[in-house]
């Protein structure tokens, strides 16, 4: 009978927290930009908006003093770090997703959203 392995991005919980107890930043392979980085962009950016539409997100966490009473600084920093990730995976290759502030992120949005086609109503 062979074993069974787990891949290695799924690791139990207590081996997340302890990455996070590292000290691990909210970055990807896809690098979140810091605040700094992030607003030269949109500068440099806004530049050419007049020749391509441009958009801003911002994306603020709530409810993250909760998360700290329940979990603690470690919960707070591994929370922030998922949705890092996640708005960052979301990001389409034009886009720029940077940190905001400790619980906040930005993403320069370039170009146009293709349109959704309408569905036409029955009847």
């Amino acid at each position: 009978m062979e074993a069974a392995r787990f891949p290695a991005y799924l690791q139990p919980l207590d081996a997340r927290e302890e990455e996070a107890r590292a000290g691990t930043p909210a970055r990807t392979a896809r690098r979140l930009l810091s605040r700094v980085d992030l607003l030269h962009h949109l500068d440099a950016v806004a530049g050419l908006s007049g020749s391509a539409p441009l958009s801003f997100l911002a994306v603020k966490i709530a409810g993250l003093e909760e998360v700290e009473g329940e979990r603690g600084d470690v919960g707070v920093r591994f929370v922030v770090r998922g949705v890092g990730e996640a708005l960052n995976g979301l990001c389409r290759g034009t886009d720029i997703a940077g940190e905001l502030g400790p619980a906040s992120f930005g993403v320069i949005l370039q170009g146009r959203a293709r349109p959704r086609r309408r569905q036409r109503q029955p009847g």
